[in-house]
């Protein structure tokens, strides 16, 4: 964001605040918050959707941590001059927060909402980053935890292409200038989604419905909360530009399923508001898929399908040229995962596998070889700097770094005989058999494994297999 329209935003904020607030306290992503509060508290983004639920933690990584709407913070907090919003500041690392956010971060009696910065971090999307994750707390009474389907058609060509045209259909949609050609490019898309799902076999519906009312909520709530109100009279056009932008790009196959549930979500959120289609936000709250909404509001009788596929494939793109390209671009990268695989079935040592588990953990990943998307869902990292897996209550670590990664259903790699072991706080040595744990530690140069979780230690001479015992603890 322009650094001046930042500094004219804060100066609005603090007049709000009043003469009380003085300007060397306020960190700018507070600003933001309240100012995004504020909006919020007008209702009409989501109904009942409040940044302070619960008490809300910026933590400058090491140096100090912003905290707000805290019923009874700790005595060394100290309080900013405004205390109308009981903002303080506790100085000094916060103990306890090694993760990026925090749903339920512990503080003197109270369940936290707590997210890490660096002070090089651009404030704004920090705060669209903290509305995004902050409504996924807030969707927790309305959506389950993730179900990924490996039958999810990733490697086919023909739905690929369907996706991207039924994505420009929906940026036409977006930037029609009224509301009758609005209209014609929506049944337009909900034509092709359908036909989509009808050679699918339905396969990419539950994953696609799952993401556009998870994600795709989310960001059209963290624009519509933060970008609008901040951009001011050139928000709404702002989010509607930079979200078709995003739909008319061309897809790849790691594009598909979740990551382009961000955009066509929150595409299909504006356009239901567009139309003032009544109480979309409460059948979504209550189960209903977007598209199924979409699908009623912009109807498309069997009959009218067809002509308004054809329509789609002859003015949107080259659809021909454009299934072609996927066509040969799926026999490259088909022999480029077969040739990845085998030098990683070749990797020397002991291949490990470390199984997932239930529970809530963090992530990151860098790597500078891509990711290859195997059958069932399986994943290849050919080339990972590093991948962190942490949970939020410190009783699992795991990191990987310069090796290759395999993810299906756990992480997988291959680790050196010379690696040390711990179990149960034990020294243990490379033993064929099985053994069970309270607790596991594995470690060399570029791998760690971590915790305090009961689980079983398996090895044939070749391969290790770690497993939990209990789901529930950990993550």
């Amino acid at each position: 964001m322009d650094g001046r329209i930042l500094s004219k935003c804060i100066g609005v904020i603090l007049s709000l605040l009043g003469p009380s607030a003085l300007a060397d306290e306020i960190e700018p992503r507070i600003t933001l918050v309240l100012k995004a509060e504020s909006v919020l508290k007008e209702g009409t983004i989501w109904p009942g959707f409040s940044l302070f639920a619960r008490p809300v933690i910026l933590y400058e990584t090491g140096k100090r941590a912003w905290v707000i709407g805290h019923p009874a913070p700790p005595s060394d907090c100290i309080p900013l001059s405004s205390t109308r919003y009981n903002a303080c500041r506790l100085e000094g690392p916060l103990a306890g927060m090694a993760v990026s956010w925090h749903l339920d971060f512990p503080l003197n009696g109270s369940t936290c909402f707590a997210m890490s910065y660096q002070d090089s971090d651009n404030p704004m999307r920090d705060i669209q980053t903290l509305v995004h994750e902050y409504f996924h707390f807030f969707q927790r009474s309305w959506i389950s935890p993730a179900e990924y389907h490996s039958e999810y058609p990733m490697d086919d060509p023909e739905n690929i292409a369907l996706a991207v045209l039924e994505q420009r259909a929906l940026a036409r949609a977006l930037l029609a200038p009224n509301p009758r050609q609005t209209g014609e490019w929506a049944r337009m898309f909900v034509a092709i989604r359908k036909h989509r799902i009808e050679l699918s076999g339905g396969k990419t519906q539950n994953v696609e419905d799952r993401e556009e009312r998870s994600e795709g909520t989310a960001d059209y709530v963290e624009n519509r909360t933060v970008l609008s109100p901040i951009l001011q009279g050139d928000g709404e056009n702002a989010i509607i530009r930079g979200t078709a932008d995003r739909l008319k790009e061309n897809l790849s196959q790691k594009d598909m399923g979740k990551h382009r549930g961000y955009f066509t979500g929150s595409a299909q959120c504006i356009l239901l508001d567009r139309m003032n289609y009544p109480f979309w936000k409460k059948e979504t709250a209550d189960g209903t898929p977007i598209f199924t909404i979409m699908a009623k509001a912009f109807p498309v009788s069997p009959r009218e399908s067809g002509p308004l596929l054809r329509k789609a494939k002859s003015e949107l793109c080259g659809y021909e040229s454009l299934l072609d390209d996927y066509r040969q671009s799926f026999t490259r990268q088909e022999e480029e995962k077969t040739n990845a695989l085998k030098k990683y079935e070749s990797t020397p040592g002991i291949h490990l596998t470390v199984m997932s588990f239930q529970g809530r953990s963090y992530t990151s990943l860098a790597s500078s070889g891509g990711v290859l998307l195997l059958e069932k869902g399986r994943k290849l990292h050919p080339d990972v700097n590093e991948y962190k897996d942490q949970s939020d209550t410190n009783k699992y670590r795991l990191v990987i770094r310069a090796r290759a990664m395999l993810e299906d259903n756990g992480y997988q790699c291959f680790i050196s005989e010379r690696s040390k072991v711990w179990l149960d706080g034990q020294p243990s040595q490379w033993e064929a058999g099985e053994f069970k744990f309270t607790s596991v530690k594995i470690t060399e140069p570029g791998f760690e494994l971590e915790a305090i979780i009961p689980g079983v230690f398996k090895y044939d001479g070749k391969a290790l297999t770690i497993s939990w015992t209990n789901t529930e603890e950990g993550k």
